[in-house]
């Protein structure tokens, strides 16, 4: 009992701390460089040129549907947080395993293909590169 009330007190704050970055540092970091690739792509297109601007709506576009899986997996693990059964240890322990881990892991996954599409000068923490080599790209 004291292992699962252990385990489901760590997935719980890691939950928490996965909330708490995605919504207040990396959604709004993705909606700033979503803001600064569209305003790069308008204004190319009022120079009146015939350009290729298909790098800036290629992108403009992946990052948009990442973004929105992003917020959709945030707030699907909000709410397997919030649905934490009330029982017995194991049951809980239980659930995080099936429920809550399953979603942060998903929210990670799309953490990192966001990590990767945004400009350096836009990412809100330090990369996997800076952390594990001290390497600033």
């Amino acid at each position: 009992e004291i292992r699962h009330e252990g385990y489901s007190k760590a997935i719980n704050i890691e939950a928490l701390a996965m909330l708490e970055m995605a919504k207040r540092e990396i959604l709004p970091a993705v909606v700033k460089y979503i803001g600064f690739v569209a305003d790069s792509l308008n204004s190319v297109r009022e120079t009146g040129l015939t350009v290729d601007v298909s790098a800036q709506s290629g992108l403009l576009k992946d990052l948009s549907a990442v973004a929105g899986q992003f917020r959709t997996a945030t707030a699907k693990l909000e709410k397997a947080v919030q649905k934490v059964p009330e029982g017995a240890a194991a049951e809980k322990a239980f659930y995080y395993h099936d429920h809550v881990v399953p979603a942060m892991e998903t929210l990670r996954e799309l953490g990192d293909r966001l990590e990767v599409m945004l400009g350096e000068d836009f990412w809100p923490m330090p990369t996997y590169a800076e952390l594990l080599f001290g390497i600033k790209s």
